[in-house]
């Protein structure tokens, strides 16, 4: 982003989502211990502890390929300042992801978050993937976000626009933390018995 120049208003609006994912990822983990965070409601149910993990693992397989678009993009000249279009599937997949969730999804087995990872790294990390985050949103300003195409991991014949990546990445993680905010209110419920 050049000096001086406001960031585009989607990369803008995303950037505050980070910051409202970042402030309900604190309060769901406020409080909490590692014991309380590793609970699982269901021996089917991911615990708080692995919703986290879940969206670093995500994390690690996407900022790579999110990093690479914006590179190929701006050595493409894939440049421009909106507005973006985008095409049906892409903007359906992106709003199916929001919660509370109208469909479930079962992550592949690439995606299953480790039961077992302390919850310190699991913070650490997440916090450090919403900075990162952040740092690739503003290096994406100015790119085409229509026109810049992102190869989903694991899903190489699928290639959609960065700009919707990004909010599929965004509303993803807000759905994880309305999952987790469900727990913490199961384990509340169930400390109250």
């Amino acid at each position: 982003m050049s000096e001086g120049r406001q960031m585009h208003p989607e990369l803008q609006s995303l950037c505050e989502q980070i910051e409202a994912v970042r402030r309900e990822a604190e309060t769901v983990l406020d409080g909490l211990t590692e014991e309380e965070c590793a609970w699982q409601p269901t021996a089917r149910s991911w615990s708080i502890s692995q919703c986290f993990e879940h969206l670093n693992v995500i994390a690690r397989h996407y900022l790579p390929v999110i990093n690479q678009s914006i590179n190929e993009a701006r050595a493409a000249g894939l440049t421009g300042a909106g507005p973006y279009r985008y095409g049906w599937l892409e903007n359906w997949l992106a709003n199916s992801m929001e919660p509370p969730p109208r469909r479930r999804f079962r992550a592949p087995r690439r995606y299953v978050p480790p039961p077992d990872r302390p919850l310190a790294e699991i913070r650490s990390s997440f916090f450090a993937t919403q900075e990162r985050l952040l740092e690739l949103l503003q290096r994406a300003d100015g790119v085409d976000l229509g026109r810049a195409r992102v190869s989903l991991p694991g899903i190489m014949a699928l290639r959609f626009s960065l700009g919707r990546v990004l909010a599929l990445l965004l509303a993803h993680e807000r759905r994880h933390l309305w999952q987790a905010a469900g727990i913490r209110n199961s384990l509340k419920d169930r400390q109250a018995e």
